[in-house]
């Protein structure tokens, strides 16, 4: 149970996660991926695992709300449909969607100008979890733990061939 991350290159330098070399893991190595942001080296890539990583609630919630973000994100989660075991990691727990914007990132002077409610946030994401088959994983601060239980789970479960 020997694994290499891919890392998409398009994750931008100084945010997401580097996993390194373990018993278990070859480390990580920059990737081209279509569609998501983690994978594992092997036939993994290609249609059976992949994650995307959501760094923070303002970024999910800019994703799920602003009509050109939605577009895009809605036909990231059409690909993400392809593959066997698709996964979001999102770096904030779901209790910040549930009081949005206090606990963000956003500047409290620009509090006043949000223009959506905590109970829409909340409802488009089970409209998003009832019509896609994306697992949406709050892991909070822990995401990267999340990620590398989730590669060595995966590895268990469909090993290469």
């Amino acid at each position: 149970m020997n694994y290499l991350v891919l890392r998409d290159t398009s994750e931008h330098k100084g945010k997401g996660w580097w996993f390194n070399t373990s018993e278990s893991c070859r480390g990580t190595e920059l990737f081209n991926l279509f569609t998501g942001d983690y994978s594992l080296e092997g036939y993994y890539e290609d249609k059976t695992f992949v994650i995307e990583r959501k760094g923070s609630v303002a970024e999910f919630v800019q994703n799920i709300t602003q009509k050109d973000k939605w577009a895009d994100f809605k036909d990231e989660l059409q690909r993400l449909e392809e593959f066997r075991f698709p996964f979001i990691i999102c770096e904030f727990p779901f209790s910040q969607l549930q009081t949005y914007p206090v606990g963000s990132t956003l500047p409290k002077n620009l509090w006043d100008k949000v223009r959506v409610s905590p109970n829409y946030l909340v409802k488009r994401f089970w409209e998003i979890q009832l019509h896609f088959k994306t697992k949406i994983i709050f892991a909070d601060a822990g995401g990267q733990d999340v990620a590398n239980s989730l590669f060595k789970r995966i590895v268990e479960t469909c090993p290469r061939s």
